[in-house]
């Protein structure tokens, strides 16, 4: 061989493995782009909102932050029997060390359902909306007074009769027009409990709603949908449709005229999970700029079972492949996502530790932080826990806090929970 080509060739070599390392490099940042480092640190043990907030018997809470005089928290909590529920709303204004007197939401002598996913719903914006079902019908609740008080809860449904609403989420446009979303039977051919997903608006910030409009039918009957809004005002709506082959799985229908009309809907993912029945768990999203994150439950098989997360940048348009967001915790299932005005986004779950799957470990609460590109943190259990939980729900707040709430029962009473931390 010529001296030449034999230099040519030692070139050609060199080049390769050069490429292969580079393309090894490449591989390893992209991996390490998929797994961050959650960083949060919380109190070591939780508080509990019966002595904190004065909140017993209470369960399903939500949390929500007043952004605008941050770091007020809101707390609203179900107190009561299971036959007299009724809502109130705590704040705090030092960060929940402590809670104001709660503050009366539904009506005196209203009976608020509180079981599972259909429990109440609480948003912070420049205004407090809560909504929830009440004895089969969705109710809605303002304050324009920063918490004091709330005014007298509103019907939003058009139409009467014995009939099943419920499942209530809602959220507020960029207009600040509000939405409701939610779960309804009225479509329901001889009494064969037919569900559809249904929405309406407001125009007045929540003063009034107008007409309801069918989003789509067929769908689970006892997961609660979801509403989030895209960079150009798109509204998206999610929940889980039933296909003709018995799959169970999260669906988005967008709209670009407010709610008027909606593009066909698609599959957020093809998990394709065949279900004879209904997950009781629906779905959970969060914004970072022009980016929007969605969660929730799906265990199509073994390997694939656990919480599911993809996103979109387009007003959805089209979603990322999705990614198991819960890792290697076991049994995990009703995530909370909630962002920051920094664009921080997290993620609050229950599941069982992996390192403990023979004894059946606790239902704990783990924590996920999601960087601007998707990275996926490895899930972080929130300590000082000593009891199995129920339904978490986190928010987030400026300076790197969050605040995560969940429920517990013992021996037939049920309690609410908040632990607090900080990003490290």
């Amino acid at each position: 061989m010529a001296l030449g080509e034999i230099c040519n060739a030692r070139f050609r070599s060199l080049w390769a493995i050069s490429a292969l390392s580079v393309a090894c490099v490449l591989l390893v940042c992209a991996c390490a782009r998929g797994r961050t480092d959650a960083g949060y640190q919380f109190e070591s043990r939780p508080r509990s909102l019966s002595t904190v907030a004065g909140v017993e018997p209470s369960r399903f809470g939500r949390i929500a932050l007043d952004q605008v005089s941050s770091p007020t928290v809101l707390l609203l909590s179900v107190a009561g029997s299971e036959d007299k529920s009724t809502i109130r709303v705590s704040m705090s204004e030092d960060g929940a060390d402590t809670f104001g007197r709660p503050v009366q939401v539904s009506a005196a002598g209203a009976h608020v359902s509180a079981h599972g996913e259909n429990a109440p719903t609480l948003l912070a914006t420049p205004g407090f909306y809560a909504a929830w079902n009440e004895d089969g019908d969705i109710r809605f609740a303002r304050s324009l007074s920063f918490g004091s008080t709330f005014e007298k809860p509103i019907g939003i449904r058009d139409r009467k009769g014995k009939f099943f609403s419920g499942y209530v989420s809602i959220a507020v446009s960029p207009n600040q027009d509000v939405y409701a979303v939610w779960l309804d039977t009225r479509d329901s051919i001889h009494h064969n409990d037919t569900f559809s997903i249904y929405i309406a608006r407001s125009t007045d910030h929540g003063a009034s709603f107008g007409p309801n409009i069918r989003v789509a039918s067929h769908v689970c009957e006892c997961c609660r949908p979801g509403l989030a809004f895209g960079p150009n005002g798109e509204l998206m709506v999610f929940y889980r449709a039933i296909y003709p082959d018995h799959a169970r799985d999260m669906t988005v229908a967008v709209s670009r005229d407010g709610g008027a009309h909606f593009d066909p809907a698609m599959a957020l993912a093809g998990e394709h999970w065949v279900l004879d029945g209904c997950p009781d768990s629906g779905i959970t999203t969060a914004r970072s700029g022009g980016r929007l994150f969605a969660a929730w439950l799906s265990e199509p098989d073994a390997k694939r079972s656990g919480i599911h997360f993809t996103w979109t940048d387009d007003g959805g348009k089209s979603w990322a492949p999705d990614t198991l967001a819960s890792q290697d915790v076991l049994d995990a299932n009703y995530p909370s996502l909630a962002d920051a005005p920094d664009g921080r986004v997290a993620m609050v779950f229950v599941g069982r530790s992996p390192h403990a799957a023979k004894d059946w470990s606790r239902m704990t609460p783990f924590v996920v932080a999601i960087d601007t590109q998707g990275g996926i943190s490895r899930p972080e259990a929130i300590p000082g826990v000593d009891t199995s939980i129920l339904r978490p729900s986190v928010a987030l707040g400026s300076q790197g806090r969050i605040f995560a709430t969940w429920t517990t029962a013992h021996d037939g009473v049920t309690s609410m929970w908040l632990s607090r931390g900080r990003q490290q």
